[in-house]
């Protein structure tokens, strides 16, 4: 199991909360370097490395169209 606690809140310093982290997995070290690697490339606005490199963590679609590609990635990894 994983999840943060959060204590205090409200003027109260013995509530607690849970936050779960059931969507949580292990991945390789491969894969996390390609996660980094995606994040670099997010944050330089490099959309040819950021087309690539969803391609190469596995993602698909239909039409596999890199603009929306890439906007998949903005919403799912992107912190603006």
């Amino acid at each position: 199991w994983l999840f943060n606690l959060l204590s205090g809140g409200s003027g109260s310093p013995y509530r607690l909360g849970l936050i779960d982290y059931g969507q949580v997995k292990k991945i390789t070290k491969s894969d996390r370097i390609t996660m980094c690697k995606l994040v670099i490339a997010m944050a330089e606005e490099n959309h040819d490395e950021v087309v690539r490199l969803m391609k190469e963590t596995g993602y698909s679609s239909k039409n596999m169209d890199p603009d929306i590609m890439y906007k998949y990635c903005q919403v799912s990894f992107d912190e603006d």
